[in-house]
């Protein structure tokens, strides 16, 4: 789980951006901790690698339900329960999870820091905001430099 806190305008959208191009939108879902202990909820995350909350707010990980975060990217059994049928499926937390906020977030741990500790890998945005903003900035480093951001991740992942 990628945490990117900081500087409003640092570029940690930019960042989420490329990320979820390279992985493929359509490969993306949207976390949402005050609906995960919902019963239909993670049947959202069917066929999904990436969860994003984006533009988080400060209680984000302190939400009832937040715990289960742990589940979504620790491997552990879960079950989405599909809505309008009986039918439950089985779901590995494999998920890779990026969550971005202007806060600081707080974690509550529930006596399991070490558990969180090898979940997180939590970046801190301090510079100051860019002064000439370019719109759509992930896209255009994408086309400029698509290739080598590529390789890039695939260096890190491997």
């Amino acid at each position: 789980m990628l945490i990117i806190t900081g500087t409003a305008s640092g570029g940690k959208g930019t960042v989420v951006g490329i990320v979820e191009k390279v992985i493929g939108e359509e490969n993306t879902e949207e976390l949402r901790t005050s609906h995960l202990c919902g019963r239909f909820e993670t049947a959202r995350f069917i066929g999904k690698t990436l969860l994003c909350g984006k533009d988080v707010s400060s209680d984000f990980l302190l939400q009832k339900s937040a715990g289960k975060i742990k589940a979504l990217c620790g491997n552990d059994r879960i079950t989405a329960e599909i809505k309008g049928s009986s039918e439950c499926i089985e779901l590995r937390g494999r998920f890779n999870i990026v969550v971005v906020s202007n806060a600081s977030l707080k974690v509550s741990t529930d006596s399991d820091l070490e558990a969180w500790r090898r979940r997180i890998i939590w970046i801190r945005f301090n510079q100051p905001p860019a002064e000439k903003r370019i719109p759509d900035f992930d896209k255009v480093l994408l086309a400029e430099e698509g290739p080598g951001i590529l390789n890039w991740m695939l260096e890190g992942a491997a």
